[in-house]
């Protein structure tokens, strides 16, 4: 059994090191230094004591949190993430206490389950609400995408139009950053819904969410989808205005417009540009980035 295989780990450790170890045994002894008794040794033959209420772990602390260290757990992620996204000074709880309970957290696969089963006229659940202050704003950016890929685009749009209406203190109001404005433009390939892609757009500079590359070319790749193809161009010239360096995937799409307009020697010059920012960015070892503008004034 496992106390004759500490017994003989004991002696080999005796034997080789020299040094005597205490003999094991698998009932508590008391600790003349401490007061306390033992109820396991380490394996080093040191006594490891046991305090009574909580018991020290052989490797690393004890894995059983409390429901107190749970929530603080996660209140400090929800801190860094309010801070992350702009926040000074965010609230002093950005979990209430009846959001507090472990009960209300759910996967992203969990909550696009649950409202795949709802009626198109049915509001959205309460419980969703209660479960998104468990997650960050990247795993909020997937929820939307899932619906869509799962046929509910109505849903994903109702979920982020919800979120994004609600006042700027409020705890879910910090989801609404760069990550799920971009994935919620994304999601506007329809023609009818091209006009919503650009309001989100608006929206963003008017509240003075980030925008980066991904959200340029995420919208412009919306309006190729709608057929818009000169807004697409439009859309690039204000990033380049805005400070923000295209990547390849901006400039593929790029390429495609042109190319759908038929102007191909543009197009090839496109490649030459796309070439020369390779090479430039190899050579002073700088990725691409964007700045952030403040709201329009």
């Amino acid at each position: 059994g496992t106390p004759d295989l500490r017994r003989l780990y004991l002696q080999d450790i005796s034997t080789v090191s020299g040094v005597p170890c205490k003999s094991f045994s698998a009932t508590a002894s008391p600790d003349e230094s401490t007061g306390s008794s033992t109820s396991a040794l380490g394996w080093g033959g040191q006594p490891i004591a046991d305090s009574g209420n909580h018991r020290i772990a052989y490797f690393g602390r004890n894995r059983n949190k409390t429901a107190q260290q749970r929530q603080r757990a996660t209140h400090n992620r929800a801190e860094f993430a309010s801070r992350d996204a702009g926040l000074q000074q965010p609230a002093p709880s950005l979990l209430p206490a009846h959001v507090r309970s472990s009960e209300d957290i759910m996967s992203v696969e969990d909550i696009v389950q649950l409202l795949r089963r709802l009626n198109r006229a049915e509001a959205l659940p309460d419980r969703v609400f209660r479960a998104l202050h468990h997650l960050d704003s990247r795993a909020v950016a997937l929820l939307l995408k899932d619906l869509s890929k799962a046929g509910h685009d109505a849903r994903s749009f109702e979920l982020f139009d919800s979120l994004r209406n609600l006042p700027d203190r409020h705890p879910l109001r910090h989801l609404c950053d760069v990550y799920t404005y971009t994935a919620a433009i994304s999601l506007c390939i329809s023609p009818q819904h091209a006009d919503r892609a650009m309001e989100l757009l608006a929206d963003m500079k008017a509240r003075g969410v980030e925008r980066n590359v991904h959200t340029y070319t995420a919208l412009m790749n919306v309006c190729i989808k709608c057929g818009k193809h000169a807004a697409a161009l439009g859309i690039f010239n204000n990033m380049k205005a805005e400070g923000c360096t295209p990547n390849v995937v901006t400039f593929n799409t790029l390429i495609d417009v042109y190319g759908k307009l038929g102007q191909w020697e543009r197009a090839v010059e496109v490649i030459k540009l796309m070439r020369a920012q390779v090479r430039t960015a190899t050579t002073s070892h700088s990725a691409p980035h964007c700045f952030s503008t403040s709201a329009a004034g």
